[in-house]
């Protein structure tokens, strides 16, 4: 074969091997940086079908900030804060179809914008379109941990798009702790 043909034979063995194409480690990885979240306009929201009309969140209400021994995203939420954020980066690794993916998410205590009344925080994420987790808590509500672990979908190279999202009504704090594929201590999903 000539040397001109073995480029293009090359990407084209490479493109139809499909998933063994990636090579995906089997050690944990985090898969998202605190600090590398941006906010997606309405037309980029996966969860745009439930986003009302007056969402907003304001800078300086959400990003990295330090959180016991670590760094996490943390969203303030409640009026004049962050209502509503739907946040995207690209992963840090790839991850293989079953690959477990620990999701652990801390709130305070959670109060409601009026006293008795009742109301729901939604949180979910969504990887390379596919959400993958998702949550919804009572308030007014204890604050504790949501954790929870998720098999990967499908086989996916790093900086595939992952989405955050929290809609919560109130004046609460919300830190988005880690999202952690192939934890050393995770069983099956």
């Amino acid at each position: 074969m000539s040397q001109r043909w073995c480029l293009p034979v090359a990407l084209t063995l490479a493109a139809c091997a499909g998933d063994d194409a990636i090579d995906v480690p089997r050690t944990p990885a985090a898969l998202v940086n605190p600090f590398d979240w941006t906010a997606l306009a309405p037309a980029d929201d996966p969860f745009a079908d439930h986003r009302p009309a007056d969402a907003a969140c304001p800078p300086g209400s959400w990003g990295g900030e330090p959180f016991a021994e670590q760094y996490t995203l943390e969203v303030q939420t409640g009026p004049g804060a962050c209502r509503w954020l739907s946040a995207r980066q690209p992963t840090l690794s790839p991850v293989a179809a079953g690959d477990p993916i620990r999701i652990r998410l801390w709130h305070f205590a959670l109060t409601p914008e009026r006293p008795g009344e009742r109301a729901e925080a939604h949180a979910a994420l969504a990887l390379a379109g596919d959400v993958i987790w998702e949550r919804r808590v009572v308030i007014p509500a204890e604050g504790g941990l949501l954790l929870d672990t998720v098999a990967a979908p499908r086989t996916l190279p790093a900086g595939a798009p992952l989405v955050f999202h929290l809609h919560n009504h109130g004046a609460n704090t919300w830190n988005l702790l880690e999202v952690l594929a192939r934890p050393a201590d995770a069983g099956p999903p």
